[in-house]
């Protein structure tokens, strides 16, 4: 007997030497524990590589035991002997993805197929789609592991059983549906087209068992009141109930033809559609399956991959089809387009924004399918003169602009470059993950990009108009994570895995990319979870270059090293600093060892870390795996202590120096102090009024709480009024009837009136409470944040009082009206009122970046931007980066952004921005119009 255990990933791996699998968070991985060369730790708690089977993938290959917990053991009896073969094997049929013609041959070739049960969804080696369902609905070849649909079995003899990819494996899963997790729900809704609601389904808990049970009411209570969109969830669970994917109880007779006999397309259909060929439905909400462009007979793509019937041109099919739909359509394949970026998008957008930028609940409210399926039959019809402003509502416009980007075969984000916006989402440092993110951009194909940035421009427009229209970054993200991008489809059963990440590549995208639109602040997106490091490799394998940073040679040049300190003098150095403060100090057997200690703060008290030396290598534990103390605090100024010990879930972000402020001249101290303060003082405000909109918030839903249950009351009563009423129908007197049956009437329609105000307030309380959490959850991140401005200060203040400083003197410079009143400079003065030290009508975009080159922060010129209008180019920061402005003119005046759109020329706004910081409309812009380009440099600190 062997042992097999199961383990599940509980982070991302993306492979990095020869030999190692990818593996994605919530992957089965399979390891036999007798293939195991070298194993560290214990079955439970691996330490070390493994060497197993992706269930998901099916790839076999080394991983990090650290990246995965454990789930089950499982007892696997011994293969058997090689069975006899009756010849050499056939010569390998095509490759996956090239035409064939059918086979009605219903022998496997050299396969040892057996009859196999799943429910985490596999991909067949045959047709290339997900095998799902409950049962044993597939065949398993024992030689090779390769995976058939019951329909797709008599293909496999077109495919060379290749045992080296290694041995059976018995992971079948005979589980009921009623039986099913909430996950293996959610991975069904991965591969079956419905991950759109696999977040409300997951919210819900909904598992094996409720979905079972589902009805069309629940949905309607789930939040989905479209009538399309419900039928197709409930036939797609009635399909899995009646044996899932590949089952082929009813077929044609004659299906003799390949599919390359047809002018097969893929199709997304909206409305209840059946397949010509298995008669079962087409399953899902998007990308259905395939529809002939000359017979129009539509089928699943298994049933495509298997013999389809003759192609004869058909006037009942055809006369439904249209051969010019953009719908459905690669946008590389489009023919109407404006600057690369499809007519029907551009028409949505400048609908939307000509109406209904103001317009609260945008891309949020759903609209009827029939409503939209109108306006799209014309769009396919005649796409460029289609006039959209004859449609009156704009969530209509929204839910056709949703519907088609949902409908591109590859999405605006393209699916080849899925992995590139993944990897660069999971950087944990945040200037660096930005950074990716753009270039990323910059990667995709023409068309997909402008589309992508014409969209982003969009998206920003929205927000600048979220007092108005209540949307934001995240807002938009949530709706659009899953329709900008997906994987590939392979790789489909991660879609709602990754769909916290596709969130935040898209609200990051809106917040930090520059499309030519300023944005007003936004809160900061939650950091991602981080994976622990990776566990050294085994002697055998090569282990991964090691990352290096810029920092100090040794040890002993480190700003962080105190040398020979007790302890009680690293606590005063670190007492009242913020988490992640750190020192580090030699350990007691320094002089014998080598060992040092590492001090950290980490909710509010002092942590110590032994940091052991042995054979030239450093660590907090076996084994050791940095080559200094330098390449070790490195690390963990990226990386969590969490990989180290889970309690510890800090970052080293904020160094102890030795010699921290000595060469700091009182200048520059002060003008810090006055920087932090005003940031402590925004913050505080900014808490005191969400806290005063929180606790009035508070009060409304209570009182709603309590109107909820009045109302409640009242039902109950009317209800029995109405029941009374019944009672005495029969008994009434002749002449009595007709005012009895007025007052039933009458009871009907205020107990009618009376449920739709209540429903109505149900949904009034369920805004206002997540509005109120959401309020909870921005105090909550800024709370922190007031505590380290609130300590960072104090900690300046101390030291100007060290120096000579007197109180008074500070206190002045704390003083909220004092700051302001420094802060302005006398405007009459200024060289802002030259303009011909800051407006350049010739200048290029590039010819200002030249301008603007070593110049300091604050520096900016006035140029005309490639649009017609005007632009402004400004050193963003201190590292010199140059960033660029559109600047907008509309009836009202100048401006950034409405409605700030009110100078009446350039110079009145750069007046305004000279002491008005750029921070309101974009956060990467902190900075005022400080410094004209050609004006007076501004004043050097000696």
């Amino acid at each position: 007997m062997g042992e097999l255990v199961r383990y599940r990933a509980k982070f991302n791996w993306e492979k990095c030497n020869e030999g190692d699998i990818d593996i994605h968070a919530g992957d089965m991985l399979c390891v036999t524990m007798e293939q195991q060369q070298q194993f560290i730790g214990t079955v439970e708690n691996p330490k070390g590589w493994l060497v197993g089977r992706n269930e998901n993938t099916r790839e076999n290959g080394t991983f990090p035991g650290t990246y995965v917990e454990f789930v089950e053991k499982v007892e696997v009896p011994p293969r058997p002997g090689p069975r006899p073969h009756g010849g050499a094997r056939p010569v390998p049929g095509p490759r996956r993805g090239q035409q064939q013609a059918p086979s009605n041959d219903t022998s496997t070739g050299d396969h040892n197929l057996v009859d196999y049960a799943l429910v985490t969804p596999e991909l067949c080696q045959h047709c290339d789609e997900y095998v799902w369902g409950s049962s044993k609905i597939a065949k398993r070849c024992m030689d090779c592991n390769f995976l058939f649909h019951q329909m797709c079995v008599s293909y496999a003899v077109k495919l060379d059983c290749q045992s080296s990819r290694g041995g059976y494996v018995d992971t079948s899963r005979d589980t009921p549906v009623s039986n099913w997790l909430v996950k293996d729900v959610q991975n069904w809704m991965s591969v079956t087209g419905l991950s759109r609601y696999a977040e409300v389904f997951n919210y819900r808990k909904v598992n094996g068992e409720m979905l079972q049970q589902l009805q069309d009411k629940e949905l309607q209570a789930f939040g989905i009141h479209d009538d399309f969109k419900r039928q197709c969830i409930l036939r797609t669970r009635d399909e899995l109930i009646n044996g899932g994917s590949g089952v082929a109880d009813k077929t044609l007779n004659d299906a003799s033809c390949s599919e390359a006999d047809h002018e097969l397309k893929e199709f997304t259909f909206s409305s209840l559609q059946y397949c010509d060929k298995c008669k079962h439905f087409m399953y899902g909400l998007l990308h259905q399956g395939y529809r002939c462009r000359v017979c129009g007979i539509s089928c699943h793509r298994t049933c495509a991959r298997t013999g389809l019937p003759k192609c004869e041109q058909s006037q009942h099919r055809t006369s439904q089809l249209n051969v010019n739909n953009v719908f459905s359509v690669d946008i590389i394949d489009l023919e109407a387009f404006q600057n690369s970026v499809p007519m029907v998008v551009v028409k949505c957008v400048e609908a939307i924004e000509k109406t209904g930028l103001t317009k609260p609940q945008l891309y949020k409210q759903s609209s009827s399918t029939n409503d939209i399926n109108h306006i799209k039959d014309q769009l396919n019809q005649h796409v460029d003169s289609v006039d959209l402003s004859s449609c009156q509502d704009v969530h209509i416009i929204c839910g056709v602009l949703k519907w088609y980007l949902r409908e591109l075969p590859n999405p605006v984000i393209a699916v080849e470059n899925y992995t590139d916006f993944i990897q660069a989402i999971a950087i944990s440092n945040e200037q660096e993950k930005v950074s990716q993110l753009l270039a990323a951009v910059t990667k995709l194909e023409e068309h997909h990009r402008r589309t992508l940035e014409y969209l982003m421009a969009h998206f920003c427009r929205i927000c600048v108009q979220r007092d108005t229209n209540k949307a934001s970054p995240r807002e938009l993200a949530a709706v659009f994570g899953h329709i900008l991008l997906r994987p590939p489809h392979n790789q489909m059963i991660h879609v709602v895995r990754n769909g916290e990440a596709h969130k935040q590549i898209v609200s990051t995208l809106i917040e930090k990319g520059d499309w030519g639109v300023p944005l007003v602040d936004a809160p900061p997106s939650p950091a991602p979870v981080l994976p622990p490091r990776p566990p050294s490799r085994p002697p055998r394998g090569q282990p991964p270059p090691p990352h290096h940073m810029n920092g100090p040679e040794s040890v002993d040049k480190a700003e962080w090293y105190w040398g020979d300190i007790s302890r009680e003098e690293c606590n005063e150095k670190l007492r009242d600093m913020p988490d992640g403060t750190f020192l580090v100090r030699d350990a007691s057997n320094k002089q014998t060892s080598g060992d040092y200690t590492l001090t950290v703060r980490k909710g509010g008290s002092n942590k110590l870390i032994k940091i052991f030396h042995r054979d030239g290598l450093y660590g907090f534990s076996e084994p050791l795996q940095f080559t200094s103390v330098v390449e070790l605090i490195n690390y963990y100024t990226r990386s969590s202590l969490a990989q180290y010990n889970q309690k510890l879930d800090v970052i080293l972000t904020t160094p102890v120096r030795k010699h921290q402020m000595v060469d700091e001249k009182i200048e520059v101290v002060i003008i810090k102090l006055k920087e932090k303060n005003k940031e402590y003082l925004d913050k505080t405000k900014t808490y005191d009024e969400l806290y005063e909109k929180y606790s009035k918030s508070l009060q409304e839903i209570q009182q709603k709480r309590q109107a909820l249950d009045a109302f409640n009351e009242t039902v109950k009563i009317f209800e029995e009024q109405l029941e009374l009423h019944q009672q005495h129908h029969n008994d009434c007197p002749p002449q009595q009837k007709d005012q009895l049956m007025n007052n039933y009437q009458l009871l009907q329609s205020r107990l009618s009136e009376i449920t739709e105000n209540k429903a109505a307030l149900e949904e009034d309380l369920k805004k206002e409470v997540d509005e109120n959490r959401e309020r909870d959850r921005t105090m909550n991140s800024i709370k922190p944040l007031i505590l380290d401005l609130r300590k960072l200060r104090d900690q300046y203040i101390m030291w100007l009082g060290s120096t000579g400083v007197k109180q008074d003197k500070i206190n002045s410079w704390l003083s909220e009206e004092n700051l302001n009143r420094e802060l302005i400079p006398d405007t009459d003065s200024l060289p802002h009122h030259n303009e011909s030290l800051w407006l350049l009508g010739n200048m290029t975009r590039v010819d200002a970046e030249k301008a603007l080159w070593g110049k300091d922060k604050g520096t900016f010129l006035i140029r005309p931007s490639a649009q017609g209008d005007w632009a402004c180019s400004i050193v963003a920061n201190e590292e010199g980066e140059v960033r660029h402005c559109k600047i907008n003119h509309t009836p009202t005046g100048f401006g950034f952004a409405e409605p700030y759109n009110l100078y009446a020329t350039l110079k009145e706004l750069v007046l305004a921005y000279q002491q008005n910081s750029l921070a309101q409309h974009n956060e990467e812009l902190d900075t005022t119009l400080a410094w004209p380009v050609f004006g007076p440099p501004p004043p050097q600190m000696t």
